[in-house]
């Protein structure tokens, strides 16, 4: 502003501190931090995924059986099947499609079987474009009922078994988008890991979503996440928050 004054003299005394303040308002990332998701994806358009892209991914279990890495993990035939769980044998990964509110597939969310990968969870994209900001489990969650929160996709097949309203982040942050999905819920019934990030991500919900009603479940022990625990002992554990399991 100031070089174009000294090229052309317009008569007019320059209004820095204004001119500073309009593109402060005017600007859209004003005032906002962008969170991992968006530093990693960009701030994208809702992005569906055809449902013929999900039908490449062979399902996870088939006669009441399941694929042996959920097996180990003592994911049920089913939970497995209502979750509909498919096997990708080309990344070895156990598949969570990922659904919106509408129903709409959203992406697909994959755990490697292998110990010795060091990606363990991958976000599929497709063209490059994917759907961070949607939680696992929107599609069946009941905003009416207390939702339980939990960290990972594991965690969600344990609670599951128990009480179906349940979703989770499946991404490290819990950036402003994700968190006003939850907007409308009445009751969330945290239940993240007992460790320190888990107690970080508790406190964010907490902060961010003034108007709800929470009701934090604690684990039984340090280090312990759901997936830890029996159906039995998730069971107990949101009886004690006044939840009746079915």
């Amino acid at each position: 502003m100031r070089h174009l004054e000294r090229q052309r003299a317009s008569g007019r005394r320059p209004d820095f501190k204004a001119a500073l303040a309009l593109l402060a308002t005017g600007s859209p990332a004003a005032g906002h931090t962008p969170s991992l998701d968006e530093r990693t994806w960009g701030q994208r358009e809702d992005f569906v995924f055809p449902e013929s892209w999900l039908a490449e991914f062979e399902p996870a279990h088939a006669d009441g059986e399941v694929h042996p890495y959920l097996a180990a993990r003592r994911v049920p035939y089913e939970v497995a099947r209502a979750l509909d769980l498919r096997f990708d044998p080309l990344r070895q990964r156990l598949c969570f499609p990922v659904r919106d509110h509408h129903g709409r597939l959203r992406g697909l969310h994959g755990r490697t079987i292998h110990d010795h990968v060091t990606l363990r969870y991958l976000m599929y994209t497709l063209d490059g474009r994917c759907s961070p900001e949607v939680w696992l489990g929107e599609s069946w969650a009941d905003p009416e009922r207390p939702l339980v929160v939990v960290e990972s996709v594991f965690d969600l097949a344990r609670v599951y078994e128990v009480w179906r309203n349940v979703v989770c982040p499946l991404t490290a942050s819990l950036g402003p988008a994700k968190i006003a999905r939850l907007r409308g819920v009445r009751t969330i019934l945290p239940m993240f890991d007992r460790d320190a990030a888990g107690a970080r991500a508790r406190d964010k919900l907490l902060r961010a979503l003034p108007g709800t009603r929470f009701h934090p479940i604690e684990l039984p022990y340090e280090g312990c996440d759901p997936a830890d625990l029996t159906a039995a002992e998730v069971r107990a554990l949101l009886a004690n928050a006044e939840v009746t399991p079915r």
